[in-house]
């Protein structure tokens, strides 16, 4: 059976959770000053929230019943500031596959579908963060076309 692309579901929020949680793993390495390990990554109360606001979504990747990659992704507006120009996008907040099923495409078919939901959303553009520690995931949004268009900086105060 092939990877099936959909909305997620109140019952999937411990899969997506668990899946949420090696990403973050992964931070917590990377940026131990930002990132700290807990139990629970993302609050089930903010998940439920994302699945019933008509601006957000939660997508995943599942192989048969198996969640194997999820993305959260909302349709957000630039602040109105006379000095900039209005923009509504999508952003896509978090994404991630199961450190197992890697380099098998599941991450491009979901990006994918977060591109037909902004569409269907009527929106022309997408955006997301990412850390700079985080070689593979740049490398992944690079081969999706994605372009750096910012740099956040920061440093110790000694």
């Amino acid at each position: 059976m092939g990877i099936k692309i959909e909305e997620a579901t109140e019952q999937q929020y411990i899969e997506v959770n668990r899946l949420v949680r090696q990403g973050h793993d992964d931070h917590v390495k990377g940026d131990g000053t930002v990132f700290r390990q807990v139990e629970s990554v993302m609050p089930e109360e903010y998940y439920m929230e994302l699945l019933e606001q008509e601006r957000s979504t939660v997508l995943i990747a599942r192989e048969e019943i198996k969640v194997i990659g999820f993305a959260v992704v909302s349709i957000e507006d630039s602040p109105k500031f006379p000095s900039l120009v209005h923009r509504r996008f999508a952003y896509i907040h978090d994404f991630g596959v199961d450190q197992s099923e890697k380099r098998k495409g599941i991450g491009s078919l979901l990006f994918e579908a977060c591109l037909k939901w902004a569409k269907g959303m009527h929106v022309d553009e997408v955006e997301l963060n990412v850390w700079e520690f985080n070689e593979e995931a740049i490398a992944f949004y690079k081969k999706q076309n994605m372009k750096t268009v910012s740099r956040k900086m920061r440093m110790a105060i000694q």
